[in-house]
């Protein structure tokens, strides 16, 4: 989900007074909850829902058996469809910008393809979404400027890749401290990226690097803010190794034998799809706020149990993955594809 920052527009102060004093949260039946162990899925190996809660920063929300004002209407799908809000803007052409933040290694912009690592595990992820099936599920949402419809490719570029040693220090989001959108200005500024209205740039923060919120309200989230009259879109996604209870469906084995860079991978494919879809948080959107990959947070559709022992829904390039489901624009049905 969108995080809208006090720093940046005031509609913040819109959703973070008005909705969380709401508990706004869903749950699932209390089987489908996580449960202990590599399984993510209490009843059986088939993957199901699983209950999120909503913090107050939004952003993908921890799987939890505790959400406030917790409803059994299926992740979300009960508040109705993501609908179309008049003159809001989507990212038609996707370029996708990482930046790699903190203690990784300093040559994870160029890692190979098929290796374990989070870079190389991450990269192939980006550069294979689009034009995937999955990918074609956000190609139903549109914009309508002017009185001009247009919708989101299924294309999606791997555009450009930084490496950060933590410039900025090891706390940000925290009040009157260095923030995750600091760190793309600092990137845009010093041109190792470029400023790109068309991009969505990814800051991925290593273990050590503390982000507020970060394992205890939420997994990721993204947003945007104005630099030189530019819209910049961007998004965050931390390696949650600290504690894999909370941000990890599958957290002993995943299909790549990296679970926390595979839990990472099902974050990053939801923030992006959202940040395309609803950009500044005013294009697309239920009756409550959530996003088209809100609804579906931590449902996974059917899957397959591979080798080594965990789960799979979908393979991008040489690789599979468990990524969480979408919804398609004006519908209220977890996919997988279309």
């Amino acid at each position: 989900m969108n995080r809208r920052k006090l720093t940046y527009v005031v509609v913040s102060l819109l959703f973070t007074v008005f909705l969380q004093p709401m508990g706004l949260a869903v749950a699932d039946d209390a089987s489908d909850v996580p449960s202990a162990g590599n399984s993510p899925w209490a009843s059986g190996e088939t993957p199901g829902g699983s209950s999120f809660s909503r913090g107050k920063d939004g952003g993908v929300f921890l799987p939890t058996r505790n959400a406030r004002t917790a409803k059994t209407v299926g992740d979300g799908l009960g508040l109705g469809p993501v609908k179309y809000h008049a003159k809001g803007k989507i990212i038609a052409n996707p370029n996708i910008y990482l930046i790699w933040y903190g203690s990784w290694d300093s040559n994870s912009c160029s890692a190979s393809s098929g290796t374990t690592s989070t870079a190389s595990i991450t990269k192939d992820l980006i550069s294979n979404l689009g034009g995937s099936s999955w990918n074609n599920i956000n190609t139903t949402f549109y914009q309508k400027i002017e009185g001009e419809k247009s919708f989101v490719s299924s294309s999606m570029r791997y555009s450009g890749c930084t490496f950060d040693a933590a410039s900025l220090g090891t706390s940000l989001d925290a009040v009157g401290g260095p923030q995750v959108s600091d760190i793309v200005n600092r990137a845009i500024t010093n041109r190792a990226l470029p400023s790109d209205e068309q991009g969505v740039y990814f800051v991925l923060t290593s273990t050590g690097i503390s982000v507020a919120g970060f394992l205890t309200q939420f997994c990721g989230y993204h947003s945007s803010f104005i630099k030189s009259e530019k819209t910049i879109k961007y998004a965050f996604s931390g390696d949650p190794s600290a504690n894999m209870n909370a941000c990890a469906a599958q957290k002993v084995v995943s299909p790549n034998e990296n679970p926390a860079a595979d839990a990472m991978a099902s974050i990053i494919a939801h923030e992006i799809v959202e940040a395309v879809s609803d950009p500044e948080g005013l294009s697309w959107f239920d009756k409550v706020g959530y996003e088209n990959a809100d609804k579906c947070a931590w449902r996974f559709g059917a899957s397959t149990k591979i080798g080594n022992g965990s789960f799979t829904n979908m393979t991008l390039g040489t690789r599979q993955f468990l990524i969480q489901q979408n919804v398609a624009a004006n519908t209220n049905t977890c996919l997988s594809g279309l």
